[in-house]
Order: structure tokens, then sequence, then C-alpha cells
């Protein structure tokens, strides 16, 4: 009996991720079955990124009947939030771009389901640097609507090469990065510019980090992928969590708090750059956060959500931290419960406050220039 026979078809309640809000409205990530051995990333069974236990997969390597199952079953068990959808954001618990994980014939049915959705905008897919190419962003941007664009996610966590390489174990270099960027710049030049484009994930307060020097490390990350682009790029912010793997190798680092990722937060948004980043704050652990219980400041701040949806900041630094800080207390200023319940009801709200970007911008360089 294979491997895959125990591989379960619908996905465990913590890598069901449910439908969220984001700048581009309704966002819906989809996890997929690991066709690697195990069925888990090969860098987390080489025993490296020490920071998440997300690559330790299902339990049971996946194959293309059974993940063509799951796909069927997200079809259904999603048919109506499919319709509304705006971002489609694959995992696999590994590298989507490699075929020893996710196989072309997978690809091929996740692609056709998202140019099938006329309210899919933009598609992203998570990989390894290794595995992405010119060749493979441009059959992705093919198989896809002429107005849809593809976007990679791609784990930074760090510029430093310190935190990143030594601390995290990442295994992935300065250099590697740069060929990323330039193989998605090769992309877009063929398939045009408005249809590729790189989301960058970085770890808010990760090991290697201090509560003096998180946010400068999160300004750097972000400058350092905007510098170097020539792909628009977007931010995912992740607030670090101890799990499994990351409790028994830095057992004395604590969580991310609400404060530093709010300051990391303004920082990333005050890094010069001629597009103003789209930025998406990912709270879930897929179960894998050890002390979820002591992470209810963050669990339960509501400006989390609303930021996401509507890339309103306060345009004052020091209200913003305020407005940050009395969020935990469940205070509301600036947008207001009223206003985040609406754009539950309508997501398209969410992507039309994005899209009038002149003014968003408009006040993100006066802060800047004050």
């Amino acid at each position: 009996m294979s491997s895959a026979q125990f591989a379960a078809v619908r996905p465990s309640s913590d890598q069901l991720f449910e439908p969220v809000l984001d700048s581009y409205g309704l966002r819906l990530a989809l996890v997929l079955g690991n066709h690697a051995a195990d069925g888990q990333c090969p860098f987390f069974k080489a025993a490296l990124c020490h920071h998440c236990d997300i690559g330790r997969g299902e339990g049971a390597a996946f194959d293309l009947l059974t993940n063509r199952r799951r796909l069927a079953w997200y079809r259904e068990h999603f048919a109506d939030v499919l319709q509304s959808t705006a971002h489609l954001v694959i995992y696999n618990s590994g590298s989507v771009l490699n075929p020893m994980e996710m196989p072309m014939p997978l690809l091929e049915e996740v692609l056709e389901m998202a140019r099938e959705q006329t309210s899919i905008r933009v598609v992203s897919f998570d990989s390894r640097e290794s595995f992405v190419t010119a060749a493979r962003v441009m059959t992705l941007a093919n198989r896809l609507r002429s107005d849809q664009c593809v976007r990679i996610i791609l784990g930074i966590e760090s510029a430093s090469d310190v935190i990143r390489n030594q601390v995290l174990q990442k295994e992935m270099t300065d250099s590697g990065i740069q060929r990323v960027l330039d193989q998605l710049a090769v992309a877009a030049d063929s398939v045009g510019w408005d249809r590729v484009g790189l989301d960058v994930n970085i770890v808010i307060g990760a090991p290697g980090t201090s509560r003096d020097t998180a946010v400068a490390d999160a300004r750097q990350t972000a400058s350092h992928a905007i510098s170097r682009s020539r792909v628009s790029v977007d931010f995912n912010l992740h607030p670090y969590y101890p799990s499994k793997r990351g409790l028994k190798r830095f057992p004395d680092h604590p969580r991310c708090s609400e404060q530093i990722l709010a300051e990391s937060l303004h920082a990333v948004l005050d890094v010069p750059s001629v597009r103003r980043p789209r930025i998406f704050i990912g709270l879930n652990d897929e179960g894998h956060d050890t002390a979820a219980d002591q992470a209810d400041s963050l669990q339960t701040a509501d400006w989390i959500q609303t930021f996401n949806a509507t890339q309103v900041l306060p345009q004052n630094p020091d209200r913003y931290l305020q407005f940050f800080q009395r969020s935990g207390t469940r205070e509301r200023s600036e947008i207001g419960t009223s206003g985040f319940a609406h754009l539950l009801g309508n997501a398209g709200a969410s992507a039309q406050l994005f899209e009038d970007v002149p003014q968003l911008r408009d006040q993100t360089n006066e802060t800047k220039a004050n």
C-alpha cells in the first residue's frame, strides 16, 4: 500500500484557510499535498529552515490522484467563494514550482481552475528560489488569462545573510535571490510587466534579532528587495512564533510582540519606492504555534485585518503607534469596527480602496517628507 493512500483528501482544520480580505479583495489560500518523500519539503527533511514547521507536510506523500481529489474537494467546498475570489494563493508545504513536489499535470489543473474564475486577478505561488525560472513563470502566465498576474512568493525572511543562513539555516544565498529577481524580469519582459511580480516573506522578530534590531531588520529586508527588483514587490509579514523546531533550537527567543509588528510595518512602508507595496500580515500558523494561547494580542487585534483589507494607516507616526497600542484594548479610531464589518460584506471595497492609490501614495510620501 503506497503512502499516498494514507494522504487525506480533505485538508485538516489547521491547513484549511478561510477566505480573508487583502488589498485585491477576497483572498483564498489553498494547500495541496506535497509529492516529495514523506510529503515533506526537502529542506525540512534535511533539517534546515529552523524557524517553521510548515515543511513537515501532512504525514504522507501525495500522488496525482489524491491531489486531484483534494482540488475537486476545494472546488466544491469553496464553490461560492471562488466566484468572488480576487487573489488565489497556492501552497504545498514546500515549493509549488518544484516538479518533484508538484507535478506539472497538477499545476496545469490549478491554473485551469484559476483561469475559469473571472473574478481572480492575481495568483501567487510559493516556491524556493532554485525552482524559479523565467521559463516556468512564463508558462504560468501563458496558462492564465491575459488579465491575470502571476506572483512568486519567496521566503527571504531576512536580508541578513547571518540571520537567514547561519541562524535560520535557509541556505538561500544572496546570489540565489538576485537570480530570482533577474529571472522574473526576463519573464515580465516577455509576458508583460503588469503580469509578473514578487511577494517577499519577512519574519518579524526572527531569531537572530532582538527588541532593538527587529524593526531595522524588517526595513533592511524590504529595502533589499525593492531596490534590486525590476518587477513589483509586495510583502507578507509573518510575526515570529515558536514552532516545535523553533522552540528546540531557540528556546529563549520570544515571540514577536504586537508593538514590534506595528513598528516593523511602519518601517517597511517607509522604505523609498516608486510603487507603494501591498502588504499582508499573515497570522495563520497551520497549527504549528506551540504557545498559541500567548498570542492573543495579535490574534484578536482587529487592526491587522483592517490594514490587510484597506492598507490605510494614520498619517502621523505618533498617532499611528498610539492607534496600534489602543488596538490591544479593542478601542477604535480612524477606521472603526463598522467600517471593517462593511468591508467583510463587500469584498470589492478593499480592492477599490487600494485602487485609489494616488491618495494612499500621497499620504505615504507626505509622511516620508516630514
